[in-house]
């Protein structure tokens, strides 16, 4: 019996792998090129009810993160003409290279985090399915239990856990209600780990690189502590001397110990990371005020010679000083609107033609409607604006011959479903050997059943005449 099993076992194989050659045989195989298309060109898009003509300044924005979110659903790695992409993320801009796994470039939690924030504040999430973006977030934990990093959440794909990515997932894994995956107790040991003995913080603990505390780092780490409520498993009375040591005569912060010199965009983060750790009373507010004033230009309502993301940073440290009432807030709006492109309804850093079409980026809108929630001014994307052409993501060219150059051809195999895929020859060539191989061995096999079901009819059809001649 057992022999008849395994008879058929093999049969079963060998119809299965000559199912799958020809499946691929029997469409065409061709050589082909990455075009540079992205695999959600073969996706429903979200329905949008303009793209182009008369519309809000909110609808324009909305079309624009569309365009830019990678919301593809299929979980191969290899989908359209040899693309090795993620999805569930937001690209930087509308030319940007996309994260492809064959250059080690993946999303990170920021990625995420930039385009949903800005539909967040605008009332629009709902344009969105996020579920790939939620699988994304998912994957970023480790959960390899003999990883020293075990349940650490990782920057992305390709890196380890830093002070950003715990920071950021503590803020947004809540959201996507997969904040369960966190092991808070784990990401706030790390972070305090990260401290150094002048009380500052470092990115991450490296063998090559000597990193220095900064006040960037510093501000994420005692953000993320705080929201975990594990403030205590640091040196706060440490964090403070840094903190004060980088707070210049002038009013303003530095970035670290080794520098003298403040930077405009620093004082939100020195002023929060003091609020933050109860040391409010160590803030100089009319000399940082001061300070911040020299930078500001009233009558157009932003930074003297500064994007909009200097302008927005700028209204953070007034925020946090409780001064937002000082500056007028309608020229503020005014100036930050008028960022907003009417080519495609994208944000440049400064007003058109102050910077070029080309110019756009996710951070810039980040950073304009952040400013308006600031504000509470988000209404002033209800405003009509014309737009003459709809925001499209295309891969660059650049990109395109540089992957064709380095990676070569991909042979490109439409199978029996309903969406293309591409098998590398590698693949082919592997099922080829499994046939042959396959073939071979359940060859005795086939004929022995053959011959078998041979003499069964054949004694069959004997017994079948005897019956007959004895009238049965």
């Amino acid at each position: 019996m057992s022999g008849w099993l395994s008879a058929r076992r093999n049969q079963l194989c060998s119809l299965v792998l000559l199912a799958l050659l020809l499946s691929v045989t029997v469409h065409p195989i061709s050589e082909v090129k990455w075009t540079g298309d992205h695999p959600s060109s073969i996706m429903n898009p979200p329905k949008l009810s303009q793209t182009t003509g008369n519309m809000t300044r909110r609808q324009a924005l909305i079309n624009y993160l569309v365009a830019l979110y990678s919301q593809h659903y299929l979980d191969a790695l290899y989908s359209q003409d040899g693309y090795c992409g993620y999805f569930g993320y937001f690209n930087g801009f509308l030319r940007s290279p996309p994260c492809d796994s064959r250059v080690s470039t993946a999303p990170d939690i920021t990625d995420v985090k930039g385009g949903y924030t800005i539909l967040e504040q605008i009332d629009a999430l709902d344009v969105i399915d996020w579920s790939n973006a939620t699988k994304l977030l998912r994957n970023l934990v480790n959960d390899n239990p003999h990883s020293m990093f075990y349940r650490l959440v990782n920057a992305s794909a390709d890196d380890g856990p830093d002070v950003f990515a715990e920071a950021n997932a503590i803020e947004l894994f809540p959201k996507f209600g997969i904040d369960y995956l966190l092991d808070i107790d784990a990401i706030s040991d790390y972070l305090s780990s990260l401290q150094d003995p002048c009380g500052g913080f470092i990115q991450w603990q490296s063998e090559e690189v000597d990193f220095i505390p900064d006040i960037i780092t510093t501000y994420f780490a005692l953000s993320a502590l705080n929201a975990t409520g594990h403030l205590d498993k640091i040196d706060l009375n440490a964090a403070v001397d840094f903190l004060m040591s980088c707070y210049m005569d002038d009013g303003g912060f530095s970035i670290s110990l080794k520098s003298k010199e403040s930077e405009l965009d620093l004082a939100p983060l020195g002023l929060m990371s003091l609020k933050i750790l109860g040391r409010s009373d160590l803030i100089r507010t009319n000399k940082t005020l001061t300070y911040l004033l020299r930078y500001w230009d009233n009558t157009t309502g932003r930074v003297n010679g500064g994007s909009v993301r200097n302008t927005r940073r700028f209204l953070l440290s007034l925020k946090t000083l409780g001064k937002l009432d000082i500056i007028d807030a309608d020229k503020v709006v005014d100036w930050v609107v008028s960022c907003q492109t009417s080519h495609n309804g994208a944000f440049l850093p400064f007003p058109y033609p102050e910077a070029d079409y080309e110019d756009e980026r996710l951070e810039w809108a980040l950073a304009a409607v952040d400013a308006l929630y600031m504000l509470n001014r988000t209404d002033a994307l209800e405003e009509t604006i014309y737009v003459e052409e709809a925001p499209v993501y295309e891969v660059p060219q650049w990109y395109i011959d540089y992957i064709n150059r380095h990676f070569g051809t991909t042979t490109t195999v439409p199978n029996i479903f309903h969406f293309p895929v591409t098998i590398p020859a590698v693949i082919l060539s592997t099922m080829a050997i499994m046939f042959g191989v396959s073939l071979v061995c359940s060859l005795p096999a086939m004929l022995i059943i053959y011959s078998e079901r041979k003499e069964r009819a054949r004694r069959k059809h004997l017994l079948n005449r005897r019956r007959r001649k004895k009238g049965l």
